[in-house]
């Protein structure tokens, strides 16, 4: 088993989640998953923006950790983002620390 298998990973995204960042950000969680992740903790404290490629990346990722039995976890999400996760309902979906 990998070690991105036996352990948490954590992805600290820099910046504003939008347009093409966006679709680099999918690619990377797409490659960590790849990696045979289980457990990843998206560290969001330089982020102050996500558009919806964003969320739907992260909704993505948190589907296919529940089926292999982990999960996903936020941290250092802005009130912004947090708002927003509330607003879509989502804050029922995710793991927001």
């Amino acid at each position: 088993m990998s070690e991105a298998a036996t352990s948490a990973v954590t992805v600290s995204p820099e910046g504003n989640i939008i347009g093409t960042i966006s679709r680099r950000f999918r690619e990377e969680l797409t490659n960590v998953l790849a990696a045979g992740a289980i457990n990843i903790s998206i560290d969001m404290h330089l982020v102050q923006m996500i558009d919806s490629t964003g969320i739907g990346a992260i909704v993505g990722v948190q589907k296919v950790l529940s089926e292999r039995g982990g999960g996903l976890v936020l941290t250092g999400v802005s009130d912004d983002i947090q708002m927003m996760v509330k607003i879509m309902h989502l804050d029922k979906h995710l793991t927001i620390r």
